[in-house]
């Protein structure tokens, strides 16, 4: 029977193990309490270590919750790694409300982490590896989805800018490029090539005609494709 004074924890849940019954007490009258483990494993446990989270599984996930301490520490203990800044400045985009500029570009249009990279660094680090270079930061592929391992990569500047929703699009002999970049292929300002298509120019004919004038560098076009790619 259990004590009046006694904080019952049967059918609660700590981390991975759900409290069953009162097992036994120990010499010194401390009670220990019998836990099914997520993986089927029962164990028994001081309540103590259950309330301050000094267990958390029958040992299955040991190894588990070391690689995530050693993996944090790591990249944090002296030296924040940049995968480290860009993992809570992902998170902070998506959670923190008192900037404007968050609410308004990701708060507002239900841009989020997924649940396997919000709660583990480790995981993050897992699935994206470490970044390519330092001209590399993190980037969505798709501005509209959030953060998760299928739309998320390490991309330059370029391949960011060159991400953004409001870009038009021209494609000319099998190079797609943004109208900023056709832009430094003509050695013309953006609104220049903008001047002509609102006049009704086919892209084809704009094409045509900065080349009629020797401005077009192709060479600068297939460069600029590759980086984008």
């Amino acid at each position: 029977m259990i004590s009046k004074n006694l904080i019952d924890l049967t059918g609660h849940k700590y981390h991975s193990l759900s409290v069953i019954e009162i097992s036994h007490r120990d010499d010194n009258y401390n009670i220990k309490w019998k836990c099914l483990c997520d993986c089927g494993n029962t164990v028994v446990v001081y309540g103590d270590n259950l309330r301050r989270n000094h267990t958390k599984s029958c040992g299955c996930k040991k190894g588990m919750f070391i690689s995530e301490k050693l993996v944090t520490h790591m990249n944090t203990f002296g030296k924040v790694t940049p995968e480290y800044t860009a993992w809570t400045a992902m998170k902070d985009r998506c959670s923190n409300g008192t900037r404007i500029s968050n609410r308004k570009r990701y708060i507002d249009r239900g841009i989020k982490v997924c649940e396997r990279w919000s709660v583990s660094f480790a995981a993050f680090l897992s699935d994206m590896g470490k970044r390519p270079s330092p001209k590399h930061s993190l980037d969505r592929i798709d501005n509209n989805k959030g953060y998760c391992k299928e739309n998320c990569r390490w991309a330059t500047m370029t391949q960011q800018a060159n991400n953004k929703n409001w870009n038009v699009w021209y494609e000319h002999d099998g190079v797609r490029l943004t109208c900023s970049n056709w832009a430094k292929v003509f050695s013309v300002s953006y609104h220049a090539i903008s001047w002509h298509i609102k006049r009704g120019k086919s892209f084809s004919d704009v094409f045509k005609h900065f080349q009629a004038r020797d401005k077009v560098n192709i060479e600068l076009a297939n460069k600029l494709k590759n980086e984008i790619n």
